[in-house]
């Protein structure tokens, strides 16, 4: 494995639909922190995702993003840096570390990246992300399990369906190509990180971005080592999820699918915790 410099010092590895564009939004704004001008880079589950379906999609959403970072490329200085990312096979060791290699980078105390997608990678993978960037600090945001799954559910029909499913066979067609189940199987995979890295993940409750997001700031501050900032539109929604009515019984099957996560989660953090995911 080669050497690269200004690899991330953290990531943000989940969950989908549990506030990762908030912390995204947030800590693009803290002055000692610099994250790369594309939100999900997707390395690591495009190696290592299990039932993430990366391999199918993740080449195309690295072209959206690259094609979206060029239009933004106001200087030469950063049409370099673009044209630099794109010159390396996409998906690749080399062309992830390209992506840290930026002069504000190199100036920045913390350097990290958010992709949710992370949080369902294999053993094999967390090991990779371990040994990789030298042992980063983790940040995992923590929803209510059938609150975030309907939020993926919705999410993905309202993008995929260009009218909601009419009938009972279009509305089960339409819910089982969504990977709700493994995008935040919390009790397979907190062990799993557990295991790698100890107290160096900050596990965080989705319901605190909107109950006391100012807090919640200065805890992932004192958790990074960074002085505390000031932050625009802490407790605003990111990407509110839009709204689609579900038959009762895709609800229910739904709910039944996550139902034995709330034990889990209640043993790993508590009766407290559990409630200010929500």
């Amino acid at each position: 494995m080669m050497e690269y410099r200004n690899l991330p010092n953290f990531l943000c590895i989940g969950s989908q639909k549990a506030g990762t564009s908030w912390a995204y939004e947030m800590l693009s704004q803290h002055p000692d922190i610099w994250l790369p001008n594309i939100k999900e880079v997707h390395y690591f589950d495009f190696l290592f995702g299990e039932q993430t379906g990366t391999r199918k999609w993740g080449g195309g959403h690295v072209k959206s993003a690259m094609d979206r970072m060029r239009k933004q490329a106001k200087d030469r200085y950063e049409k370099k840096y673009v044209t630099a990312i794109e010159e390396k096979e996409s998906l690749t060791e080399e062309w992830y570390a390209s992506i840290f290699d930026h002069r504000e980078a190199k100036k920045s105390k913390i350097v990290g990246e958010v992709t949710p997608e992370y949080c369902s990678i294999s053993a094999g993978g967390i090991r990779h992300v371990k040994n990789f960037l030298g042992d980063p600090k983790i940040l995992w945001i923590i929803r209510d399990p059938y609150e975030r799954a309907i939020s993926q559910v919705k999410m993905v029909i309202n993008r995929g369906w260009s009218t909601p499913p009419r009938n009972d066979s279009e509305w089960k067609n339409a819910v089982s190509s969504v990977r709700y189940q493994n995008r935040a199987n919390y009790k397979k995979y907190i062990p799993l990180w557990d295991e790698a890295f100890g107290d160096k993940i900050k596990y965080l409750a989705y319901g605190d971005i909107k109950t006391r997001p100012s807090e919640l700031l200065e805890e992932i501050e004192d958790f990074l080592e960074v002085k505390k900032a000031k932050y625009s539109g802490a407790g605003e929604v990111v990407h509110k999820t839009k709204k689609l009515e579900l038959p009762g019984w895709v609800e229910k099957e739904i709910k039944d699918n996550v139902k034995d996560q709330y034990g889990f989660l209640e043993s790993r953090f508590g009766e407290n915790f559990v409630k200010a995911t929500s």
